[in-house]
């Protein structure tokens, strides 16, 4: 298992295989890979309501409609499909756990940027926050920059 600090370049992946349409790597994870932490520009829609969903778990959590903190956990049938919120003693979040089962290399960046924007929009009170992204399934498409074109 492959381990970065930063989003890694393809020239850096283990090759794993490939079909006529794309070229798939092996899993890698990264812990607090760096971005801007900016809203992406790509795919508003969907970063939107990764947002206020994310929003709306935490203000369940706060307000004790979710009794464990271990139940702070977002699950979706989407490319990011658990999101995973940690917690401290004193009920601040410390870490964010990212499964993302499948990722076109060219857009992961927007990806991990969010949750950058995420924690610095409305976690900025809290300790310094872990971030461990998982990418299960990298892979790019062939002939294609981007996966969501423009």
């Amino acid at each position: 298992m492959l381990q970065f600090s930063r989003i890694p370049s393809v020239g850096e992946l283990d090759y794993l295989k490939e079909n006529d349409e794309m070229i798939l790597y092996e899993s890698f994870t990264m812990i607090n890979p760096q971005t801007r932490n900016t809203f992406p520009e790509s795919d508003e829609p969907y970063y939107t309501s990764l947002e206020m969903q994310l929003r709306h778990l935490l203000y369940k959590y706060d307000k004790g409609w979710i009794s464990s903190e271990r139940q702070v956990m977002l699950s979706s049938d989407e490319c990011i499909s658990a999101v995973h919120f940690i917690f401290d003693n004193e009920k601040r979040v410390i870490g964010i756990n990212v499964f993302q089962r499948s990722s076109n290399l060219f857009n992961l960046e927007d990806d991990v940027q969010f949750f950058n924007y995420f924690i610095n929009k409305y976690l900025k009170g809290h300790k310094k926050i872990k971030l461990t992204y998982f990418v299960s399934q990298p892979h790019i498409f062939k002939n294609k920059n981007k996966k969501i074109e423009d």
